[in-house]
């Protein structure tokens, strides 16, 4: 018992040593700090109310730019930002928000590699995020909204002393200077237009195609403990609803300008000639409050600018066509604007134009009209087509009309309408051969045909033409072996036979071809012992070819062979 006080006595005084001696320093336990963070969201510009990112949604990008950005052709405007803070734990009173902001200028290199001056610089600490320091702003309260205007001055004035080494040749320019834009082949040099949208830039090399310009809102929330509070990782701020880490936007390009559209009377004419008259309504996607200036390039007359009762987005203009002229004039409006307040009212439109059409020309023929075939024979066809410079009118009342009048012996073909192509470029017109007597009252020669009427699209009519094609009917030809006639065929070519008939039966023929007949062919012939009864047969008929055939016959002797041998030919052509 009295050992067992002992040990009891000697702890209690181990455990009043170890509490008399406690250091807070070194306990395991670190008591947190509280945690804030931000959350920014763009005021639409397309409506001027909706609030992007929502705080009930996912970050998007994409509709962020569709509603948000800077206008390229109105730097004058800027967006409208709301920034406010949120502690999580409630233990963190933010006194101020500081805001960087980062400049991506886009640019391409001499070999046409699009490239991007990050402009703004990196992180200078752990709390502290990425880009240049723009201000600090007081907010009143948790979730109490911080109503921000960035405009296209604010960022010029922010970075117009930023350089950047665009040829990488050791020297940094200006980014608005004249240095830069001979450079980038993009002036930034002029006050009302720093700051560019997508874009084609012409270099030495060629084209080359850049994107926007963008910039990138990032925050620093300070404490009224001096503590600084940086943004949380971009996957929390991505992933996570109503909390974002940035706020960015790029540059559009007249985007609310308002703009015009140009329409005309249903029924116009696509090509006007000499007093013609079109009337140009013009449209705009917005209320005018200051009326269009309405110009003409070209000759022709412009009537008054005319409003269109009860609206506010129509005018109308009334064009005569001159006398004389053929080709394009246009018609341009300018400086209207638009009713209202920026940064959707109150501008300027986009200067634009709508082309017309003169035309006192009478149409031609880009190429003289063509017979497929060139020739025609009973039971067949030719094609006749037409080549214009310009597209002729489908009206009806303006068809091209073929004509034949008592040509060859060949039956007459009235007025007919020729077929227009969809683009109203050619036409065409199949002829059938036409000879309703039998056997035949024809005759061969050549058939000219009449195309009458015909007018292009502004009513110009075509002079016509007379283009010919040959009825290949042919003559009567004697055959000398039989003594028969033969109508309806041309004349054979004459053959000249050179024979050797010594051990084979050898000859050759040459031809001479009469007016008319062809000059091709192939050639049959039949050799019989002298004496013997020749082919009865005065005609060979071809099915699908132009003439019926025949050719009378010849003898040839063979002089090497011992007596005297004479052989009677039988001669076709076959035409190919």
């Amino acid at each position: 018992m009295k050992r067992f006080n002992k040990i009891f006595l000697t702890s209690a005084t181990l455990i009043g040593l170890a509490i008399g001696c406690k250091d807070d320093s070194l306990s395991p336990y670190i008591e947190p700090n509280g945690g804030a963070s931000g959350l920014g969201q763009f005021v639409s510009l397309v409506d001027g109310t909706t609030l992007l990112p929502t705080a009930t949604a996912f970050y998007s990008q994409s509709a962020v730019d569709a509603a948000t950005f800077f206008d390229e052709n109105n730097q004058a405007n800027g967006i409208n930002y709301k920034l406010q803070w949120v502690s999580y734990d409630d233990r963190v009173n933010i006194a101020s928000i500081e805001l960087y902001v980062a400049y991506n200028e886009t640019y391409s290199d001499a070999d046409r590699n699009p490239l991007i001056a990050d402009h703004g610089g990196p992180s200078k600490g752990p709390s502290y995020p990425e880009g240049k320091f723009w201000k600090s702003v007081t907010p009143t309260g948790a979730r109490a909204p911080i109503d921000l205007t960035i405009t296209p001055s604010d960022m010029f004035e922010l970075f117009k002393d930023q350089t950047w080494d665009y040829d990488d040749d050791g020297t940094e320019e200006g980014i608005f200077s004249a240095e830069a834009a001979a450079i980038t082949k993009t002036d930034r040099t002029v006050s009302t237009k720093r700051f560019l949208s997508s874009r084609t830039v012409t270099l030495t090399a060629g084209n080359v195609t850049l994107a926007a310009d963008q910039f990138v809102l990032r925050w620093r929330l300070v404490g009224d403990d001096g503590k600084g509070y940086g943004s949380w990782s971009a996957s929390v701020c991505q992933e996570t609803v109503g909390i974002n880490c940035l706020g960015q936007w790029r540059v559009n390009k007249s985007v609310f300008n308002p703009k015009a559209t140009y329409t005309r009377e249903t029924s116009a004419k696509a090509f006007l000639k000499d007093g013609d008259k079109t009337t140009v309504t013009i449209t705009y996607d917005k209320s005018i409050a200051t009326a269009p200036v309405v110009a003409l390039t070209g000759p022709g007359t412009l009537g008054p600018l005319t409003p269109v009762a009860g609206s506010t987005t129509k005018f109308t203009v009334e064009y005569t066509a001159p006398a004389g002229y053929t080709g394009t004039v246009t018609v341009g409006t300018s400086g209207a604007v638009s009713t209202g307040a920026a940064p959707a009212g109150g501008l300027t439109q986009v200067a634009s134009t709508t082309t017309l059409n003169v035309d006192n020309q009478a149409p031609i023929l880009v190429k003289a009209a063509t017979f497929s075939p060139t020739r025609v024979g009973r039971g067949q066809a030719t094609l006749l087509t037409l080549d214009f410079n310009e597209a002729m009118s489908a009206t009806a009342a303006n068809a091209l009309k073929v004509s034949i009048t008592g040509q060859q012996g060949l039956d007459d073909l009235a007025a007919t309408s020729m077929t227009l192509a969809a683009n109203g470029l050619s036409a065409t017109y199949l002829y059938l051969w036409k000879d309703s007597s039998a056997p035949f009252d024809n005759t061969h020669g050549d058939v000219t045909v009449a195309v009458t009427g015909g007018k292009d699209l502004a009513g110009n009519a075509f002079a016509g033409i007379s283009p010919t094609f040959l009825n290949d009917a042919g003559n009567t030809v004697a055959d000398a072996g039989l003594a028969i006639n033969v109508s309806g065929v041309v004349p054979a070519p004459t053959a000249t036979f050179t024979a050797d008939l010594g051990t084979q039966l050898q000859w050759s023929i040459a031809q001479t071809a009469f007016s008319g007949s062809s000059t091709s062919g192939t050639w049959f012939w039949v050799a019989v012992t002298a004496g013997s009864t020749a082919p009865v047969q005065a005609v060979r008929d071809v099915t699908g070819l132009t003439n019926k055939v025949y050719n009378g016959f010849g003898t040839i002797t063979n002089s090497k062979a011992s007596g005297s041998t004479t052989a009677r030919v039988k001669l076709h052509t076959v035409y190919g």
